[in-house]
Order: C-alpha cells, then sequence, then structure tokens
C-alpha cells in the first residue's frame, strides 16, 4: 500500500470515528430552548429564552445524568433552569454562554465531577444549592455582576480552596459555604451586612477571614468547626453573635467582644477547647469580662467560661444566676466554687466538665438546670441543699462515677434513701446515681419512678420493685447494660417509652400483670431472641398478641417455669 492510499484510509477511519462521536442520541425541547446529546457526551441546549424551570430528577435528559459530561448552554440562552443539571454525577465541564443571567436552584447539585466552570459576566443570580455537592470544584470566580448568592450555594464543595465574593454582594446567606473543607481563607466584601446562619460552618481548613466593619450580624452556627481557625476579629459594627456561631473552633485561644455587641447567643464558643480567654472592650454596655470569663453587665449574670480555663475557679460574689451552658465543655477544671449568691444554675451549666471532682451547692440555691451536671463523670457525690425546689431532667445524666446524691434533711422538696434522689414524701423516685452497682431494692413508698430514673446505671445487675408501685416512666431503665432480670409487680398499671433500650444483657422479664401494659419500643438492643418473658398462665395467649411484647420470642408460664 502507498503512502497516500494509508492517509487515506486513516483519514476515512478517523472521520467515521469523528462521525460516531458526534451522533445524535437523544434530542428535544425545554421551554423556549431545544436540546442534543451527541454520543460522546455533549449536551447542548440552544434556542431564545428561558430555559424551563424542573422539579427533582424531572428534567428532559434525566435518563442520560450519567452519560454526559459536558454541557453547552449556547447564545440565545437566558437562564439555567431549576435542577437542570441535577445528579449528572459525569459532567466535569460547562460552556455558558454570556447572555445567561441566572442559575437555578440546584441546577448542578451533586455534580461531583465537574472540576472547573467560568460564570460570566451576565449572570446576576446563582441559586439555593446550586453547586452543593460538587466536591471536585476547586476554584470558582463569582463575576461581579452577581448580587444574589442563595442559599447552600456552594455547601459541600469539598474540594474547593479559593473562592472571590464580588462587591456586589451584600448577604451572605444561610450555608452558602459550609462543609467546604478545603477552603483556607475567604474575604468579604464591604458592602456585606449579615452572615447567616451556618455560611462558614464545617469550613475545617479555613485558617483566616477578614470580616468588613459593614457586618452588623453574625448567625447562628455561622463559623461552627472552623478548628484551623486561630484568630478572628469581630468589627465595632456587630451588633449581635447566634447560638454557636464559633462552637467547635479549637484553634481559638482568644477572642475579643467589641462594644459594638448587644446580644450573644448560647454557647457561642461551645467546644473551644483552645480558648483561654474571652476579652470585652470596658466601653461595651451589655457585657463586660473578668479573668477571661464573660458576663452581663452588672456580673449578675454568668454567662460564658472559656473551655481551655484549668484548675480552680471561684465564681465572683455579685453573681445570681450561673447561664445555660456557662461551664460547658471546661474539661480542665476540678474545682468550681458556687458563692452564695448564686440562686440558679442553668440548664446544660457544668455539661462534660469531667475533670470536677467536687461541687458544693449552697444554701441560697433553688433550681438546677436540666441536664445541669450531665457527664460530669469524675463526680462521686453531691450534696442537694436544703433551699432547692427544682431539679432539671436528667440533672446528673453520665455522672458515672457520681455514687450518692445527698439532700439536706431540711429540704422540703427533696430527700434521699441511700444517695438515691426522692420527692420529699418519697412516693417518686427521681433519680439514682449512675455510680450505683450490684443490686438495688426501691424503697415501699415510692408508687412512681420517674423518666430516666435508672438511666446509664451500667453497674446495677438487678432491681426490686416493691407492689407500691403503679407507674414506670420513659426511659427508665436505658442503658443499664448490666441488668440482667427483672420483676414488675401487678402493681404496676402504666410503662413509658423505652424502658428497657440498652438494657443488652437483659434475659429475663416476669410481669405479673394478667393484662399486658400499653408499651412502646420497649426493647431497643435487648435479644428479643433469647430473652425470656414469664407471665401468668392465663395471659400467654394475650401477651403473644399484645403491641410490643409479642416481639419477645419466648413467652412461658410462670407455673409452667416453676413446674420445670
Amino acid at each position: 500500500m502507498c503512502i497516500n492510499d494509508f492517509f487515506l484510509l486513516l483519514c476515512n477511519s478517523l472521520f467515521a470515528e469523528d462521525a460516531a462521536n458526534t451522533k445524535i442520541i437523544a434530542s428535544g425541547t425545554t421551554g423556549d430552548c431545544s436540546w442534543t446529546l451527541t454520543a460522546d457526551g455533549v449536551l447542548t441546549v440552544s434556542g431564545d429564552g428561558d430555559m424551563e424551570d424542573y422539579e427533582h430528577y424531572m428534567m428532559p435528559w434525566r435518563d442520560y445524568t450519567e452519560v454526559i459530561r459536558t454541557a453547552v448552554i449556547m447564545q440565545g440562552v437566558t437562564s439555567i433552569g431549576e435542577y437542570a443539571f441535577h445528579g449528572c454525577s459525569s459532567l466535569t465541564s460547562i460552556v455558558i454562554s454570556d447572555l445567561v443571567t441566572s442559575i437555578g436552584d440546584h441546577a448542578f447539585h451533586g455534580c461531583r465531577d465537574l472540576s472547573s466552570i467560568i460564570i460570566p459576566d451576565s449572570v446576576t443570580r446563582i441559586g439555593e444549592n446550586a453547586f452543593i455537592g460538587c466536591c471536585g470544584l476547586t476554584s470558582i470566580i463569582i463575576p461581579d455582576s452577581v448580587t444574589w448568592l442563595g442559599e447552600d450555594a456552594f455547601a459541600g464543595c469539598r474540594g474547593l480552596t479559593s473562592i472571590i465574593i464580588p462587591d456586589s454582594v451584600t448577604s451572605i446567606r444561610e450555608g452558602i459555604f459550609s462543609d467546604c473543607c478545603g477552603l483556607t481563607s475567604i474575604i468579604i466584601p464591604n458592602l456585606v451586612t449579615s452572615i447567616s446562619d451556618y455560611a462558614f460552618s464545617d469550613c475545617s481548613s479555613l485558617t483566616s477571614i477578614i470580616i468588613p466593619d459593614s457586618v452588623k450580624s453574625i448567625g447562628e452556627s455561622a463559623f461552627k468547626n472552623c478548628c484551623d481557625l486561630t484568630s478572628i476579629i469581630i468589627p465595632n459594627s456587630v451588633i449581635s453573635i447566634g447560638k454557636r456561631a464559633f462552637a467547635g473552633c479549637s484553634g481559638l485561644t482568644s477572642i475579643i467582644i467589641p462594644d459594638s455587641v448587644m446580644k450573644i447567643g448560647e454557647e457561642v464558643f461551645d467546644e473551644c477547647s483552645g480558648l483561654t480567654a474571652i476579652n470585652v472592650e470596658e466601653s461595651n454596655t451589655a457585657y463586660t469580662s473578668v479573668d477571661g470569663v464573660l458576663f452581663n453587665k452588672d456580673m449578675t449574670l454568668l454567662i460564658i467560661c472559656p473551655c481551655d480555663k484549668n484548675g480552680n475557679y471561684s465564681i465572683p460574689d455579685s453573681v445570681t444566676w450561673i447561664g445555660d451552658y456557662a461551664f460547658s465543655n471546661c474539661r480542665n477544671l476540678t474545682s468550681i466554687v458556687i458563692p452564695d449568691s448564686v440562686t440558679n444554675i442553668g440548664d446544660f451549666a457544668f455539661y462534660l466538665c469531667n475533670g470536677l471532682i467536687s461541687i458544693n451547692i449552697p444554701d441560697s440555691v433553688t433550681s438546677i438546670g436540666d441536664w445541669a451536671f450531665r457527664d460530669c463523670s469524675s463526680l462521686t457525690s453531691i450534696s442537694i441543699s436544703c433551699s432547692v425546689t427544682n431539679i432539671g431532667i436528667d440533672a446528673f445524666d453520665g455522672c458515672n462515677g457520681l455514687t450518692a446524691i445527698n439532700v439536706e434533711k431540711s429540704n422540703t422538696a427533696y430527700s434521699s434513701v441511700d444517695g438515691v434522689l426522692l420527692n420529699k414524701n418519697r412516693t417518686k423516685l427521681i433519680v439514682s446515681p449512675c455510680g450505683k452497682n450490684g443490686s438495688y431494692s426501691i424503697p415501699n413508698s415510692v408508687k412512681k419512678i420517674g423518666d430516666f430514673a435508672f438511666a446509664g446505671c451500667r453497674g446495677l445487675t438487678s432491681i426490686i420493685i416493691p407492689d407500691s408501685v403503679t407507674s414506670i416512666g420513659d426511659f427508665v431503665f436505658s442503658g443499664c447494660s448490666s441488668l440482667t432480670s427483672i420483676t414488675i409487680p401487678n402493681s404496676v398499671k402504666k410503662i413509658g417509652n423505652s424502658v428497657f433500650s440498652g438494657c443488652s444483657s437483659l434475659t429475663s422479664i416476669i410481669n405479673l400483670n394478667t393484662i399486658p401494659q400499653h408499651v412502646d419500643d420497649i426493647f431497643n438492643d435487648v435479644d428479643t431472641d433469647t430473652c425470656i418473658l414469664h407471665v401468668p398462665a392465663n395471659a400467654v395467649s394475650v401477651y403473644k398478641n399484645a403491641n410490643n411484647w409479642m416481639n419477645i420470642k419466648n413467652i412461658i408460664a410462670i407455673e409452667e417455669e416453676a413446674a420445670q
């Protein structure tokens, strides 16, 4: 074969291959536009006017989401519709004409292989969730023409290392860059007035951010879990800082609250494990700080103690209220002195203070909030003074070392027997300390076992319920992982939700009632194949057909067991 013949054959082969690649395999119309898809994965949208908006996975090329590799938006098309390319997981590039003015909500949602995109300066609006989950994107330039960036627009773009926000943008909306864990720095434009909830949450590689003095509010969880952020300057324009705004920013060591701030949300610096000081400018009229601890202006409310406070800490005598989450996650504090000026201890006030060995509650305290000492695992005992009239839900939950809760005899609302907390007349058992071990007999005066009463008592192997008890609350024995057997007397007419959840060692339940109590989800984590339910002989068939009780595979008569 001569060279000319070979060249001619090669050209014909290439032409045939190119023709095969550009063969149209699907086509249609959408709104004012038409579309074609060729065999090489190129989707072309052409026409004059707007592309249609679609419902979830209802775009006309939905059957080809794994085939489309390139999208071309031709001249004449003025918008990219909602959900237009949602889930096009093989899409790697897109060409957008300079007549497009808007990118719809969820337009490129989940296009995980999309590595780059050029947004023309004709675009003024980028919709909600427009690029969410585009984890292959490494950089993006937003043109100055854009005035609207929708909520969660770039959320989950984990490969994104840099982004330029134009000066035309005035609001950083909710979740817009959340979970962009590759983003290292960002500059917020000078006209932005608000940073919304979750805007930069979980941007774990973010080391620096510049907030302009136009910003008036920082939203809830705005910078949550930005663990590489070592410093941040809050400008003197900021009036409010939302709940958990900087929670989990473990790299922060100190922060200054300017005099403009009038409102600070709960848990704002929770889990900031490196934070040693919160300092407030003296001219601030709402807040103040002493020794790096945040208070209201007149120092009657202790708001936040920084998580990295160590050793011993004495609360100032001016304080009457220890706020919700005030010492939450202060894991290195071993002792806290509460003055007799304090009347209220807030919800979760000492949550996860697992280095706290002992604490004295003074006679002035009247209320202890919900979960106030939750997970204070080093506490071994606690004394409730005579003045306490309210103890919140699960106040001592997770205090695994706690063996006794002792109440002063003169207390008019509560009492204690063998370190277990009860109401004053001992008709309600409120809570057993988590560190109680072995066997425990409930006093004969008790009529009701309160919600969560024995929750997390992992060392208890046996609990004896007297026939004075008529009601067992929700989650009462949840997490009692060493409990092997229990007898429910026939006096018990009510059993709450999830009573035995987490009782993984439970092998025997004796229920003396002839009529099964109505129960919901009480056997979570109980091995219903091996656990045996013993009931009166005349009630076996009833239990086998009763809601939830029927989940126990082995239901036998008490008399039958005795005969065996």
